[in-house]
């Protein structure tokens, strides 16, 4: 699989995730596989077998195309500048936590807040 269809598998998963309100041990869990692994999926550096897939969309409620497939773009608090932010962290896996704390979040927030954490990281650098 093409990094592409890596980081989009990322992406989707941990757009269902973050919905579902569910960690990357529930899925290991689901899926009987390690938080390692899940970790390696949500971070792009592997994709699941189909049979992982597929019952990654049933427990979803969703078509196998949603875990796969380059999604349309969903608005997150309906602000485009917002979500291309969000979207610009989520290729940093330690950023990815913004997602889920973003939910009534402006930009500006979101960037005070990466700010700092970058600061505090370059004061014990």
């Amino acid at each position: 699989m093409s990094e592409y269809d890596k980081s989009v598998f990322a992406s989707n998963l941990y757009r269902l995730m973050a919905a579902r309100g569910i960690k990357a041990v529930d899925v290991a869990e689901l899926l009987h596989v390690s938080k390692s692994t899940v970790s390696s999926w949500l971070n792009a550096q592997k994709t699941p077998r189909m049979d992982k897939i597929e019952t990654l969309a049933e427990y979803f409620g969703v078509a196998k195309s949603e875990l796969i497939e380059s999604a349309g773009k969903v608005l997150i608090n309906g602000d485009p500048e917002l979500t291309d932010y969000l979207n610009e962290l989520q290729t940093r896996p330690e950023m990815r936590m913004f997602f889920s704390l973003a939910k009534d979040a402006t930009k500006a927030d979101v960037e005070l807040a990466v700010k700092m954490l970058e600061a505090l990281r370059n004061r014990h650098d």
